[in-house]
């Protein structure tokens, strides 16, 4: 959507300012700002080659605002022109700007040209085959410059540019990073974050390095330089003005070109060549990149280099060391002991050699960093490639800004994808969700398999009573009372205690039934069976042996108490009323008690005596208990 809407009409043409469209661009408004705020900005790395920050933001800018990068790309190459002093530069950067804009357009998948680290590769690959030859023919042939300026200043371009876009992609990643974190913006490709991972881990140290070396070796330089120089002041200021003509003609004579003026309270002593201190003093400035490179370069020690020539390539090869006793002995008194109060001494030297030394240290720096960025982006794109291959492929996203609307916002359903990832990378949020995938399947196994053991439990439960229980009262079989019986008849002989032991018999139940019909005979032996169980002992057994006969175990249960139990049991029964259809019927119990006698009895026998009890209670006239 366009910033500014014109519209052609009869009263002429009117240019209206959309809301929504501001509200848009307003972001590369402000990325534009930043762009030229910090353009002077820069940071030194060896000799002339210097890293400005500002480069950064087109590569920023295009990942994440699309079209509208272009404004802050161009806002760039134009304070890049103004920084290099170097108009052509426009061009250079306008190239740039226009070939990675293709590469977001046509290169690779449309999903994944923003992450998948490639642009990095792309705006290295415009250096090597497109900027630096570029730069080259434009300041070698068309300003017809020295060959060695051009090529070192190229080579200084394609340097800032290609570390600018590993950080503007490093500065991207982190913002998708910190998005996906916080669920507001889509997964990262893994491939572009092992690809800027290995970039920064590579470059920087090795630019750091590279720029300490370069550092050392000014340091060394300017320290070399400024001992000769002091030395040529403390011998100068020993001699007269004989000696000290004799000693420079005898260093001209061996190639030196050092010069010396020396006053003492603003009275000429000396001074071996007026034209060049005058020339020095009337065209010659401080040179800045020099002067102003290190903490540690000495104040007393200055290059000066023609004022017509400050800022172009190769300036300081034509400058002059210049040395002040006086700057020396204010900074340090000490290093001058043996030179007299209100004696100066200049002493000034072409720096061209130790310039030269500087210069080609910096170009052998400049091509080893080159390379190390060139092999550093080759590795890294193998390696992520590498890493990307061990993942299974991730599905293809939806761009952010769906729809014709073109508002920027995401569609529904590609919100709702967002919100159920789990991490911060595609490839590792996929893994995520098959592991997820995979544990719900688990989840549902282990659900599966305790519903089988619930299942089984029951069904077994189910077989232990069918087994074990007459289906129509509930209560246990006569298998159950031979192995309680055997128990508990060994632990009451073991721990001497009381066991007793009921045989219970309904009277007249088949009369009942034929009288009154089988449905109320079964509901008289159910309500017996409940009565016999709601009377008796959680610890107790009852069981039903036939028919109509019932046994009832009753453990640590003496003989008198079993038979007073049995006959609250009679009384309770033969109150019952049993109803089933419209149809009355009443009954009557006969029960039999016998105690286990430790000596004398066993299972059989002590069945057998209990039965006898029952059978003389029945006989007795019924409705009794009968102990034995």
């Amino acid at each position: 959507m366009p910033l500014l809407n014109a519209t052609l009409s009869n009263a002429g043409l009117k240019v209206t300012l959309s809301p929504d469209s501001l509200r848009r661009w307003l972001p590369a408004l402000a990325m534009a700002l930043l762009a030229l705020a910090i353009s002077p900005a820069s940071i030194s790395l060896f000799d002339e080659t210097r890293l400005y920050p500002s480069a950064s933001l087109m590569v920023l800018g295009l990942l994440l605002l699309g079209d509208r990068g272009l404004l802050v790309g161009l806002v760039v190459s134009l304070a890049a022109t103004l920084q290099w002093s170097q108009p052509l530069m426009l061009v250079v950067g306008l190239a740039e700007l226009i070939w990675l804009k293709l590469y977001l357009d046509h290169v690779g998948q449309e999903s994944q040209r923003r992450d998948n680290g490639w642009i990095v590769l792309a705006d290295i690959l415009f250096w090597v085959l497109i900027g630096v030859p570029l730069a080259f023919l434009l300041f070698g042939v068309v300003m017809n410059l020295d060959p060695g300026s051009v090529l070192n200043l190229a080579i200084r371009q394609g340097i800032n540019g290609s570390i600018c876009s590993i950080t503007g992609y490093f500065v991207y990643v982190l913002l998708r990073l910190i998005g996906a974190a916080s669920q507001r913006q889509s997964s990262l490709s893994i491939r572009g974050l092992t690809l800027i991972a290995l970039l920064m881990a590579i470059v920087v140290p090795c630019t750091a390095l590279l720029s300490l070396q370069s550092w050392q070796l000014r340091e060394s330089i300017g320290q070399d330089q400024l001992y000769r120089l002091r030395q040529s002041a403390l011998i100068a200021s020993s001699l007269d003005a004989i000696g000290n003509a004799s000693l420079l003609q005898k260093q001209h004579q061996q190639g030196s070109m050092l010069e010396l003026r020396m006053l003492e309270r603003d009275r000429m002593l000396l001074e071996s060549n007026p034209a060049l201190f005058q020339t020095l003093e009337t065209h010659y400035i401080r040179q800045p990149a020099i002067n102003r490179s290190s903490a540690h370069w000495p104040d007393s020690l200055e290059l000066i280099v023609p004022k017509a020539l400050l800022g172009q390539p190769r300036d300081s090869l034509r400058g002059y060391w210049r040395y002040d006793s006086s700057v020396d002995r204010r900074a340090d008194p000490s290093r001058l002991p043996s030179l007299r109060q209100g004696l100066q001494v200049v002493v000034v030297e072409p720096a061209r050699s130790r310039i030269q030394e500087l210069q080609d240290q910096a170009t052998k720096a400049q091509g080893t960093l080159s390379w190390i960025v060139l092999l550093a982006a080759l590795f890294a794109e193998a390696c992520a490639r590498l890493i990307e291959s061990q993942f299974p492929a991730a599905p293809s996203e939806a761009p952010a800004a769906a729809g014709s609307n073109g508002s920027g916002l995401a569609a529904q359903p590609a919100a709702a994808a967002r919100r159920e990832q789990r991490s911060a990378l595609r490839e590792v949020d996929q893994l995520l969700q098959d592991l997820s995938r995979e544990h719900q399947k688990g989840l549902d196994l282990v659900r599966r398999l305790r519903r089988s053991e619930s299942e089984r439990d029951a069904l077994q439960e189910e077989v232990y009573n069918l087994s074990t229980r007459d289906p129509l009262t509930g209560c246990y079989n006569r298998a159950e009372l031979y192995r309680w019986l055997d128990l508990e008849i060994q632990r009451s002989k073991r721990e001497d205690r009381q066991l007793s032991l009921q045989c219970i018999e309904i009277d007249h139940l088949n009369q009942l039934a034929h009288s009154c019909g089988i449905p109320v005979a079964e509901e008289m032996l159910r309500r017996v069976a409940a009565e016999i169980v709601r009377r008796t002992r959680s610890t107790d057994l009852v069981c039903r042996l036939a028919e109509e006969q019932f046994a009832v175990l009753l453990p640590s249960c003496e003989a008198e108490s079993a038979r007073r139990v049995g006959q609250l049991l009679c009384d309770t029964v033969a109150a019952l009323d049993v109803q089933r259809d419209g149809i009355h019927g009443v009954a009557t119990l006969s029960i039999g008690v016998a105690a286990l006698r430790p000596d004398q009895d066993d299972i059989d026998s002590l069945i057998n005596r209990a039965e006898n009890a029952l059978y003389r209670a029945k006989a007795e006239g019924r409705n009794r208990v009968v102990l034995i």
